[in-house]
This record gives C-alpha cells, structure tokens and sequence, in this order.
C-alpha cells in the first residue's frame, strides 16, 4: 500500500498546477471578451478554484479506493461526500481569504499594466492559499 500522505501530497500538487493554468487560461480568455478587470479577476479566481476541486477529487478517490469501494465494486458516495466536507471544514478560513483577496491582487496587477495571464500567476504566488 503507498502511503496515503504521499498520495494526498501527489494529488494537491497535481490539482494545484491544474488550477494554476486555468486560472491563467481564463484570464486571458476574460480579456479577450471583456475590458473590465474585475470581472477578469473574478473570472480567474473561480475557474482556479474549481478546476482545483475538479482535478483533487476524482485523484483522490482513485487513490483510497479501499476506503470508498464496497467490496462489490460501488462507490461509496456518502462516505466520500462526507469526508470531503470534514477536509475541506479545516481549510475555510483559507478559503475564504483565498476567494475574497485574490480577485483584488489580480486586479491590482491587472490594473498596473501587467498581462492578464501573469497578473494571475502573481496573485497566485502571493495568495494566502495557493491552490
């Protein structure tokens, strides 16, 4: 068996670079559609945020499939739903400084002149969580 805090490390760094890219992604997606740096901020931050979770869970369940099969083979949503909720309950704070700052430091890079992309990667290296 590998151990679980190798995995659970694996998948967060894996989660972490998708988010990353599509943050940057959608910045730059964001301007071609609007001039408003808000809402290119915002855009960014949310789609880093969720493409984040999309990658880390499935990853995860992968992983612990001993703990979230029965032994004929059905996932145990319940079980997974339940104890996604308890991991994520330690970070919320996090979460919600993430959710609320990055959006102004990407607009404040964004504002300063600097291409939506890299505003992006910035507000990520300087966030209180980077993802």
């Amino acid at each position: 068996m590998r151990n679980k805090y190798v995995s659970f490390a694996k998948n967060m760094g894996i989660a972490a670079v998708a988010g990353v890219a599509a943050g940057a992604g959608v910045a730059e997606l964001s301007n071609l559609i609007t001039d408003n740096k808000t809402a290119t901020a915002i855009a960014s931050t949310i789609s880093e945020y969720a493409a984040s979770y999309a990658v880390f869970l499935p990853l995860h369940a992968r992983d612990n499939r001993d703990i979230y099969r029965t032994p004929e083979g059905k996932f145990k949503w319940g079980e997974f739903i339940k104890d996604q909720i308890k991991l994520a309950g330690g970070f919320v704070i996090l979460d919600i400084a993430y959710l609320t700052g990055r959006p102004f430091l990407a607009k404040g890079f964004l504002d300063s002149g600097v291409n939506p992309s890299e505003a992006s990667l910035y507000a990520d290296l300087i966030s209180p969580e980077f993802h």
